[in-house]
């Protein structure tokens, strides 16, 4: 899983956030877990949009020597 997470420069208060689970399998087990679940109650008054995207599965180099 990675997780990144966005500010935009002319209004820094709007956060953009991209999770990548490596499986489906992956990614059903993070969001039913105690620390998602845990985590969403804390932001859910921050959230005012929010877009699921799912993407065909592909292969991430996120380093690599040369």
């Amino acid at each position: 899983m990675g997780a990144f997470v966005t500010a935009e420069q002319p209004r820094p208060n709007f956060l953009h956030t991209m999770i990548i689970f490596s499986d489906e399998t992956a990614a059903q087990k993070y969001f039913a877990s105690n620390a998602y679940k845990n985590y969403r109650k804390q932001v859910e008054s921050l959230i005012k949009d929010e877009l699921t995207i799912d993407y065909a599965p592909t292969k991430i180099v996120l380093s690599e020597k040369f």
